[in-house]
């Protein structure tokens, strides 16, 4: 459900792409959690920009979050705002994702 505290990427060539990255993170209830500390380069920057400027998600709570590290096996709680994917952002997601509905 949680987005790293810092997060970069190389070689997203397209809105789509860097879109479908932030809102790919989003669990099976529509819900993604972002670390208050959270820094994003300039594309995931834009994108989370659009993710607000479209109504994709609204913020619905901010409380810590168990963003624990399945392949070290330590938890690490981070105070994160918790987002809900509205209907607009879930058509988003099937739209970069490729899945037709």
């Amino acid at each position: 459900m949680g987005i790293s505290a810092i997060m970069t990427v190389e070689g997203i060539t397209s809105d789509e792409d860097a879109d479908r990255l932030i809102l790919q993170h989003a669990n099976e209830r529509g819900k993604m959690a972002i670390p208050v500390n959270a820094m994003f380069d300039e594309v995931l920057l834009a994108a989370m920009d659009r993710m607000f400027d479209n109504d994709w998600a609204r913020l619905i709570d901010v409380a810590p979050v168990n963003m624990g590290c399945d392949s070290c096996g330590e938890d690490m709680i981070s105070l994160c705002r918790i987002f809900k994917l509205t209907q607009a952002g879930l058509m988003r997601l099937s739209e970069v994702s490729g899945v037709k509905n």
